[in-house]
């Protein structure tokens, strides 16, 4: 709940301020003069601070615009409303330079419940502007093509393609297994395209329910369901200009598919619990592990949807389908995670990258990862040795005869550890953890739960 100091001289109006915002279950601390302000701030932040410009304190008749300016200058965050029963342009004009969110003129038009509104509306805006500036961090993206390896001929095609693309504005359909790069493949179109230096937002459409994904895609307004406090921008709002890539679309529902086809068809689209359209400049680029031309076949999937999407259609091949790039992945992997395991490795010996080029690989580039963060783990000398490397790696095809429940445990075994391992290198920090074992961290909490690492 957010805190809120209330500077008045003038006890009787200060009490009401108090009350007032203790009905709306606000924080609230009361001072009478700028000194027991500043003290009060010294202790502790506060998120609005309510003020009036003539009290005691630094500054004479205009403490509260000293006051004003102290606070910008230690803790910008905090929103600041000035109060004055006198009327002076000037000392209206320097308290919105100095940072006041609201300057506000006792008398006829002023009473305490437009105060408490204004300031509600305020926390509104800072929570929104909070959260855009978060997700236009962390979404943001500024992306090395060249990290995408390669020396097969089935991969030179796929980045091939994805270059000729990158400049247009073409929707584009990445199909592949999981674990294959297809995010990767996203990651560079949009590095290539005109559009780098705006917001690439992700969205994975699998993970999240359809009253969420919904909201999460194209927003809400205020009061629009329980809960909805605030208004809220979708992620194609937040995508505006760069481009939105949607993972896993072949498991959107089905009213979502309805809506996400009027935004290719049209650009526009209406927030949730809202009537007006808001209009868009995005770019699309989808991925699924499934074929979303049997999908559609089979009515699951919108077929009008299917052919706004599939306009650039890019496949993905497997792991076992591209064996000329495993040793430049594995070697890759053993780089990027020789510092964290604190090993020196130089490599991997000629025979286990034998028994790497052999595997089927189910989980694809991403279980290759796994595999060798892993192994660095677990070895002792300067290469990777077959030892180091998981039970079914090390048995290839022999590993069906184990039969299926115990290739099953191992398995488990090895999850179970990599998990272990995730959490160790980073510290404990699940969304870390997850990242790096290629997980969500929904998926990840989940297994934890399995395999007895968390209650």
């Amino acid at each position: 709940m957010p805190s809120i100091l209330v500077t008045e001289d003038n006890e009787s109006l200060r009490k009401a301020i108090r009350e007032f915002f203790l009905r709306e279950r606000f924080e609230v601390e009361d001072v009478a003069d700028a000194d027991a302000a500043l003290a009060a701030l010294g202790r502790r932040h506060f998120d609005l601070l309510v003020s009036d410009v003539r009290m005691p304190g630094p500054g004479g008749n205009r403490a509260g615009l000293e006051l004003l300016k102290r606070v910008k200058a230690t803790d910008p965050d905090t929103i600041v409303i000035i109060m004055t029963a006198y009327s002076d342009s000037d000392d209206a004009v320097e308290a919105i330079r100095a940072g006041a969110k609201e300057y506000l003129k006792k008398g006829e038009d002023f009473s305490v419940p437009v105060l408490v509104a204004k300031a509600k509306q305020a926390f509104e805006e800072q929570q929104l502007q909070r959260e855009n500036k978060v997700l236009r961090s962390s979404l943001s993206v500024h992306y090395d093509p060249s990290r995408i390896l390669w020396r097969s001929p089935r991969m030179a095609a796929v980045m091939e393609l994805s270059k000729k693309v990158a400049p247009t504005n073409s929707t584009v359909l990445i199909e592949g297994d999981s674990g294959t790069g297809k995010e990767l493949v996203a990651h560079a179109i949009h590095a290539l395209s005109p559009r780098a230096n705006r917001p690439l937002v992700k969205v994975h459409c699998a993970v999240l329910s359809e009253g969420v994904l919904e909201s999460e895609l194209f927003g809400h307004e205020k009061g629009s369901f329980t809960g909805a406090h605030t208004r809220k921008q979708g992620r194609f709002e937040l995508a505006d200009g760069g481009t939105i890539f949607l993972d896993e679309i072949g498991d959107t529902p089905w009213h979502i598919q309805t809506k996400l086809l009027r935004v290719l068809q049209e650009r526009e689209f209406e927030r949730v619990g809202g009537t007006v359209p808001v209009k868009v400049d995005v770019r699309v680029i989808a991925a699924t592990k499934h074929s979303l031309r049997e999908l559609a076949r089979s009515t699951k999937f919108r077929e009008d949807l299917y052919f706004r999407l599939n306009v650039v259609n890019i496949l993905l091949p497997t792991l076992r389908d591209r064996p000329e790039d495993i040793p430049v992945l594995a070697q890759f992997f053993l780089e990027r995670y020789r510092s964290d395991a604190r090993k020196d490795s130089r490599g991997v010996s000629p025979d286990a990258m034998g028994l790497l080029v052999k595997y089927a690989w189910p989980g694809n580039v991403r279980e290759l990862e796994n595999v060798i963060q892993r192994a660095l783990v677990l070895s002792d000398g300067e290469w990777i040795e077959p030892r180091d490397l998981p039970a079914d790696v090390r048995l290839g095809e022999d590993a069906l005869a184990l039969g299926g429940a115990e290739l099953a445990r191992s398995r488990e075994e090895q999850e179970k550890a990599a998990i272990l391992e995730a959490l160790t290198l980073e510290r404990g920090n699940r969304s870390r953890a997850a990242a790096r074992l290629g997980l969500n961290r929904t998926t990840l909490l989940y297994k934890m739960k399995k395999y007895g690492l968390i209650q």
